[in-house]
């Protein structure tokens, strides 16, 4: 929370030069990007609980500075997108007026061969109506990430002169296509996304999300 009325820093160092490192960091270590995400939120005015709060992500780093991911790549799992959001993520009760405390929160990771390549946790641009709604555009804006890896495999592919995944249905005399997965947990958003038309109340999320 943006804790305006909370108590002052006591210490002078950068906030900012801290966070700015651990955007970096985050690349090998996934579980602290949304408190990261947390800490850059708040840098023009950090008060002092968010001082605290980065001290204590750094002692978890120095705590397990020996720690990390153990990868076992497996290319019979292919490409897979999991997406998810937090509907309404940064409402705070003592001051619901602020339009940017109802912005839901956005969560996706993309998989390839076993193995995480690409994952984000960020708020929506805009505030999404229902959680169908905010379900939708965590789809869409996964799908925006996940498009572009797949361009980015098959043009790998080529260059270095294997064949790429293959759908069982496919036919042998057409060209190979790269396919995923994706895994989406709401019924109105997947409805939506096999939808060809959009309903009167779906119309405001028709151009920036539905392009897909």
């Amino acid at each position: 929370m943006k804790d305006s009325d909370g108590e002052a820093r006591k210490y002078e160092w950068s906030y900012h030069s801290v966070v700015g490192m651990f955007n970096y960091l985050y690349i090998t270590h996934p579980e602290i990007l949304f408190a990261v995400h947390q800490w850059a939120y708040f840098s023009i005015d950090p008060r002092l609980s968010h001082e605290i709060a980065i001290k204590q992500l750094v002692q978890y780093l120095k705590c397990t500075e020996n720690e990390g991911l153990v990868l076992t790549p497996d290319l019979a799992m292919g490409i897979k997108c999991y997406v998810d959001m937090d509907f309404m993520s940064t409402w705070d009760k003592e001051d619901s007026a602020d339009p940017s405390s109802v912005y839901s929160h956005t969560v996706d990771m993309i998989m390839y061969a076993s193995c995480p390549i690409l994952w984000v946790s960020k708020l929506q641009t805009e505030i999404a109506l229902s959680t169908m709604d905010a379900k939708y555009i965590t789809l869409s804006q996964g799908m925006q990430d996940l498009i572009l890896f797949m361009t980015l495999v098959k043009d790998i592919s080529v260059i270095l002169g294997i064949q790429y995944f293959i759908p069982e249905v496919q036919n042998k005399k057409s060209k190979p296509a790269t396919i995923a997965d994706v895994y989406e947990d709401n019924r109105g958003a997947l409805g939506l996304a096999n939808f060809l038309k959009l309903q009167p109340h779906t119309k405001h999320i028709a151009l920036k999300y539905h392009y897909f």
